[in-house]
């Protein structure tokens, strides 16, 4: 902490802004050294993978939009997120079951004769490869 009691981000260093740079070094040796698990957020899954692409992943927004596209009867806006589109069509019309398959289809049957996307062609050349189970 510093003298003013807030916390220091840890940084490899300062940038060239004066800024405080994350610790990649760190982060990639502990990384390697299976000491921690990296928290992916929502765009792992399509991120450097092109626009376009056929069986591109989606994010909430995308995903809240074809769910109203495909499915019938949503009362609400066309931009509303995701939990409360997944939600209408849960509670509403089609059931928990009908919804957990539409998304199995998408993510899992769609998706599995794909090329996994760079995100997880990365974490599997770490070695040891990220996501073979865990070391205790």
């Amino acid at each position: 902490m510093s003298s003013a009691g807030t916390a220091r981000p840890v940084g490899d260093g300062q940038g060239s802004n004066g800024e405080v740079q994350p610790a990649y070094g760190l982060i990639a040796r502990s990384l390697a050294e299976g000491q921690v698990v990296p928290f992916l957020g929502a765009a792992a899954s399509y991120a450097g993978v092109p626009e376009g692409r056929p069986h591109r992943l989606t994010d909430g927004p995308g995903l809240a939009a074809r769910l109203i596209s495909e499915w019938d009867g949503y009362p609400g806006m066309s931009g509303d997120p995701l939990t409360q589109v997944a939600q209408f069509y849960e509670e509403c019309v089609a059931g928990r079951r009908d919804v957990f398959r539409y998304l199995r289809q998408m993510f899992f049957e769609r998706q599995f004769d794909q090329a996994p996307p760079p995100t997880a062609e990365f974490l599997a050349a770490v070695d040891p490869p990220v996501g073979c189970g865990a070391r205790i």
